[in-house]
């Protein structure tokens, strides 16, 4: 690693410091898939979209490790607190109505996530997850906007959310997620941050996110070709300083953005959450089917949503027990794939590649603590290679629990750490 890429905290050892849920700690189930997707939806209270109360009382009446009422408790709490909006809006409490709206869209949307794609639920859950979303979002002061990007022939759903009504020219920043996320999702995690911070807050679903599989678009090692159209509408609208326009991926994410700003130089600064060359990510260890506990039907759900989102109906329909097997006993990666590719794999994994002396826009790459060792190599080379000078890799720390994966489960630390370099690059 050159001086080019600082990384602003060393390595240490993890076992004297605290562990995240993420790290084998448990949050309120046994089974460590349904306990994690739990605390996933507790990652949206620190930006108002999920309130604890609410969260405890639903878990409280699931069955640990069972999908069906995970999903179930989830749409009947989103309902409750959707009704508890309406009736703010007919009392004309408008700014009581915009969170209450955001929260009821969260919890629909956690029904919704986990729910096998081939269901017929899965339109309602949308439908139902995506009208709170937008309740909400015209509500907001100034209203956020539901925008489509035009990509070859089709439209990518995002939104827009200007930092404010006077039209003036501002820092802007897109963000989306990774392999299995949705433009809403964003909103929950990063918007209320980077709105007190004068940003303009815009998001997207590219290809394979989102629902854009039932438009047949799909995940593509080649993002910058929608990316282009991306930054080609983000650079229209007049409330976008395009000085000051940066990115920002989480997950694969990390992946996407960095390909993009490789092609893109209208791109001013660029974080990868973290930054990850998917060429080089290492193989996890085979888990047994014990290991993976009653909440084995989680796991199955992701491969099918993969499978989904590359296009793959063959993988998307595999019997249980097929994927059951993979789970066991395959090593690649269900997103991109080893050289030799399982049933819901489309690409090879080379394609998935990044070059660091290609990104010259100022990169940061944020990594929890506790992933260091899984992703060693997939960021270090990109990094190093990177020529702006500011350029950093910050380590997020465990004993603040922000250590996970994507600094789940203190996204306070992670905007802070991101918009606070975001704003010493653009000289605020």
């Amino acid at each position: 690693m050159t001086q080019r890429a600082v990384i602003v905290m060393p390595r240490r050892d993890l076992e004297k410091h605290p562990k995240s849920v993420m790290d084998g700690l448990k949050f309120v189930f046994e089974d460590d898939k349904m306990d994690t997707a739990a605390y996933v939806v507790a990652d949206s209270i620190s930006q108002g979209n999920a309130e604890i109360g609410e969260i405890l009382h639903a878990t409280a009446r699931m069955e640990d490790g069972d999908i069906e009422s995970f999903n179930g408790e989830w749409w009947l709490l989103a309902e409750r607190v959707e009704a508890r909006a309406d009736a703010c809006m007919e009392k004309g409490h408008r700014v009581s109505a915009a969170e209450t709206f955001m929260r009821a869209s969260r919890y629909y949307f956690a029904s919704l996530f986990w729910t096998d794609p081939r269901r017929p639920e899965k339109k309602l859950r949308m439908d139902r997850f995506r009208s709170c979303f937008r309740k909400g979002a015209a509500l907001l002061d100034p209203p956020m906007e539901t925008i489509y990007v035009p990509f070859e022939g089709k439209k990518l759903l995002g939104y827009f959310w200007p930092a404010a009504k006077d039209g003036r020219k501002r820092k802007t920043l897109i963000v989306t997620d990774g392999a299995d996320g949705w433009s809403e999702w964003q909103y929950y995690n990063f918007a209320q941050a980077l709105h007190k911070r004068d940003y303009n807050f815009m998001t997207v679903d590219l290809p394979g996110q989102g629902s854009t599989p039932d438009d047949e678009l799909y995940h593509r090692a080649d993002m910058e070709v929608p990316g282009k159209a991306v930054v080609n509408w983000a650079i229209s609208r007049p409330e976008v300083d395009p000085e000051r326009l940066a990115v920002m991926g989480e997950g694969l994410g990390g992946y996407i953005w960095p390909r993009i700003a490789m092609h893109d130089k209208r791109i001013k600064a660029c974080i990868g959450v973290p930054v990850c060359d998917m060429a080089k990510v290492k193989v996890q260890p085979n888990s047994s089917a014990a290991s993976l506990g009653k909440g084995i039907t989680f796991y199955i759900t992701l491969l099918r949503v993969v499978a989904w989102r590359n296009g793959n109906k063959e993988g998307m329909n595999l019997p249980d027990d097929a994927y059951i097997r993979m789970l066991t006993q395959s090593t690649s990666s269900p997103i991109v794939g080893n050289p030799q590719k399982t049933p819901t794999e489309v690409n090879p994994r080379a394609d998935w590649t990044l070059e660091g002396k290609l990104i010259t826009c100022p990169l940061l790459s944020l990594l929890g603590e506790s992933e260091q060792d899984n992703l060693s190599g997939a960021y270090e080379a990109v990094m190093a290679d990177t020529p702006h000078p500011k350029s950093r890799v910050i380590v997020t720390p465990s004993d603040l629990g922000a250590g996970a994966r994507i600094q789940m489960g203190n996204k306070s630390v992670s905007n802070q750490e991101a918009f606070d370099w975001l704003d010493e690059v653009f000289g605020v």
